[in-house]
């Protein structure tokens, strides 16, 4: 009896004394993979922050105009306004214009209303406001690939019953190519500085540990102009075409870029 309970003892013991071992590397080991994470998302680092900028001529214009109409009924304001606008679209078609880059943005029909003031003896009362007309807004975004025709087609559609003209933007159709020239040199430009900086602390320039960037390339408006209502602009003498200027335009790229050193 003495014999089983000795050796039983003793292998108890032995099995704690084991488990002991094994959880005491286990816990060391896990401490150890901790301190290396710690060690390494701690590492010295130093950002910095530059710009690249490219500087490009506008290739498109997006003009954007209006035909607005008045009559009594819907029926005859919707003719009048569908004729003008129809054949706005056709000159601009027939201009080089592809019918892809035609899109009508707005269209606005609404009732006006008089009101009514009736005057007995006493004392004055006001009846519901009655409709005596419609008005009908279309309006319509045109994509002009060949910016120097902008305002031959302004000209025209004016010409042809276009009685709103909202602003004339030059921009750039397809940017990537000009922003990742610019990327380009804001990260040429992140590394010479850091390098520089890191020269003057007397450290060492590692690999980029993080990277980010912002791009802005704000387009070009032209002035708004406002060319009046109704039918008198078809029976006005042709207008002469305006002569507008795409300029130039900045494409724009911010990056901050973190670098190890040691």
């Amino acid at each position: 009896m003495d014999f089983f309970k000795s050796s039983l003892g003793k292998l108890v013991a032995a099995l704690i004394a084991v488990f002991l071992v094994v959880a005491s590397v286990k816990t060391g080991a896990e401490a150890y993979k901790a301190f290396r994470e710690g060690k390494e998302q701690f590492k010295n680092v130093i950002t910095i922050t530059a710009e690249g900028k490219v500087t490009a001529v506008p290739d498109i214009a997006l003009v954007s105009l209006s035909v607005v109409s008045q009559a009594r009924t819907v029926a005859d304001v919707t003719k009048e306004n569908t004729r003008k606008m129809n054949a706005i679209v056709e000159e601009v078609k027939s201009m080089g214009v592809e019918a892809k880059d035609v899109k009508t943005t707005g269209y606005y029909l609404n009732p006006q209303y008089e009101e009514q003031i009736i005057i007995y003896d006493r004392p004055t009362t006001t009846q519901p406001p009655k409709i005596v007309g419609y008005s009908l807004e279309q309006s319509l975004e045109i994509k002009v690939r060949q910016t120097d025709k902008a305002g031959d087609i302004i000209q025209r559609s004016t010409d042809l019953g276009a009685n709103q003209v909202g602003q004339l933007t030059f921009t750039i159709d397809e940017p990537d190519d000009l922003k990742a020239e610019a990327r380009e040199e804001a990260l040429k430009k992140a590394r010479e500085k850091a390098e520089v900086l890191a020269r003057q602390a007397g450290v060492e320039l590692g690999k980029v540990t993080s990277f980010s960037e912002d791009g802005y390339f704000p387009p070009f408006y032209a002035a708004r102009a406002d060319l009046g209502y109704g039918g008198a602009m078809e029976s006005a003498p042709k207008s002469v075409a305006p002569t507008f200027e795409p300029g130039s335009q900045d494409v724009t790229v911010n990056v901050s870029v973190s670098f190890e050193i040691y």
